[in-house]
């Protein structure tokens, strides 16, 4: 403990940026171990209205540029809106775009393997 306190009164300036550099390494981590976590239970979802484009290929390991160019979408639409409000913007139902999807998504695993 003495040394410690040694430390914190010679080089208080080390001292802090060493605490900054370990706190920050415990947020990366912990954020990093989220994710996996998150990821893991959430792979091939079923595909819902309020998802978009890029959580779906997300989930089922593909490319959200191929999936949004093989829709025939702009990059804003496939990144931002989702599903459910691109289906209403084409004038089809949402069981329709999801079919689709999901015949993209075989089609792209298929030429993968």
């Amino acid at each position: 403990m003495n040394r410690l306190v040694a430390i914190w009164k010679t080089h208080r300036l080390v001292a802090i940026g060493f605490l900054l550099a370990a706190l920050l390494t415990i947020g990366f981590a912990i954020k990093t171990i989220g994710g996996i976590l998150y990821w893991s239970q959430h792979r091939n979802a079923e595909i819902e209205p309020w998802m978009t484009i890029g959580y779906i290929a997300h989930s089922y390991r593909i490319s959200p540029r191929d999936l949004g160019e093989a829709l025939d979408l702009t990059r804003d639409q496939a990144s931002q809106k989702p599903v459910g409000d691109l289906a209403k913007d084409a004038g089809i139902s949402f069981e329709l775009l999801r079919d689709n999807i999901l015949l993209i998504i075989d089609a792209q695993k298929s030429s993968n393997d």
